[in-house]
């Protein structure tokens, strides 16, 4: 179902990850499984990585403000990160001529009990069985609400994509818990693995389960329709400094019939921010490209760069310019914070943020009842 087996296109970054980060955890899982009789069921980091979904590596691993208040929560995910990063260092980076198929992965696993040569691995423990004791493998016993929903994944049994999602919530910050989510209903068909309403409704059906509250916030800032983490991350920094709340990938047309999509736009301001990645020069051109066509039609783009963002001077500075850019546009002044909120904050649904949406979505009601 959410197997890749072929390597992508040139070009396509996001589908490459995917494809890379899969063909990992086949190999990884296969040598687990490879290790017992009994069948395996993975669970949280591992059931994702065989979806292709390389949640680690997005992860925001350096607390900042976003998660004051929450040190064990802070502890958890540090010991789950440290626990992986000490066995993944002893496995070598793979480049694309040394990936291979998922049948090369598990046609020679290697079934040496004496060490682990891949990431802490996570598997559930079904009621009435008991646990595994492998090197390299954590068991989880978890409510049955958490873990009922199962899929195959070429070989391998693991938790499904709404399962994993919740999971994690009760290790995870809350800012990797919204990327996590985005990535998972992301705008590429051939990467999402859920929708909105998938997730929230598996939510709503689990009943208590520890970062069963998370979840609810995450899925409120959560949005379909994003092209990578990074994107997700600005758009939640955009947020916590006050700015209103962008578009996602919005889509527009030019007069000559070409569609462009900004990652994130204004567009009633014609203001667009877009993410920088790290890009063959081929798209390069076709960025440039695309900026200046925009802007040839009374639009302003602020390009950000990982550095930029990463960087609480460089960072507070760019906000600060695409604020003055709404405000000259004629944008109603949010007021923007130079001390930047945290992540639960903007989640609150008391917050001012979540009155002037339910203002916007009222306002567009009765404008669609009065037509």
């Amino acid at each position: 179902m959410f197997e890749l087996y072929h390597p992508p296109l040139p070009g396509q970054i996001m589908r490459f990850t995917a494809w890379r980060v899969q063909n990992d955890y086949f190999r990884w899982c296969g040598q687990v499984q490879a290790r017992t009789k009994n069948r395996l069921i993975f669970s949280h980091e591992s059931a994702l990585g065989l979806m292709g979904v390389g949640f680690l590596d997005t992860a925001a691993v350096k607390p900042d403000r976003a998660y004051e208040g929450h040190s064990s929560e802070g502890r958890a995910f540090k010991n789950r990160i440290s626990g992986n990063r000490a066995s993944k260092h002893r496995v070598s980076e793979n480049r694309l001529s040394d990936l291979r198929t998922y049948e090369d992965h598990i046609a020679e696993p290697d079934v040496s009990k004496d060490r682990a040569d891949f990431p802490l691995q996570h598997v559930l423990v079904p009621p009435g069985q008991t646990r595994v004791n492998l090197q390299g493998v954590r068991c989880h016993r978890l409510s049955q609400s958490l873990s009922r929903q199962t899929i195959s994944v070429g070989e391998f049994r693991c938790s499904s994509p709404e399962a994993a999602f919740c999971q994690l919530a009760s290790t995870c910050f809350l800012g990797d818990l919204v990327v996590l989510g985005d990535s998972l209903i992301c705008r590429d068909e051939g990467l999402a693995k859920t929708s909105l309403d998938a997730l929230t409704e598996f939510v709503d059906s689990c009943g208590r389960f520890a970062g069963r509250r998370k979840c609810g916030q995450a899925l409120r800032l959560m949005r379909s329709g994003v092209d990578s983490p990074r994107e997700s991350l600005l758009r939640l920094w955009m947020l916590r400094y006050g700015l209103p709340e962008p578009c996602v990938n919005f889509r527009m047309e030019d007069p000559t019939g070409r569609v462009y999509y900004l990652d994130l736009a204004y567009p009633q301001w014609r203001i667009g921010v877009e993410y920088n990645g790290k890009h063959h020069h081929e798209q390069w051109f076709e960025d440039w490209n695309r900026f200046n066509s925009l802007q040839s039609h009374g639009w302003q783009v602020f390009i950000a760069e990982k550095e930029m963002i990463d960087n609480p001077v460089w960072r507070t500075s760019f906000m600060m310019q695409v604020m003055s850019a709404l405000s000259v546009a004629g944008a109603e002044s949010t007021g923007f914070l130079s001390s930047p909120m945290t992540v639960a904050q903007i989640a609150d649904g008391r917050t001012r943020l979540w009155k002037d949406e339910k203002r916007r979505r009222l306002g567009m009601e009765s404008g669609t009842q009065g037509r």
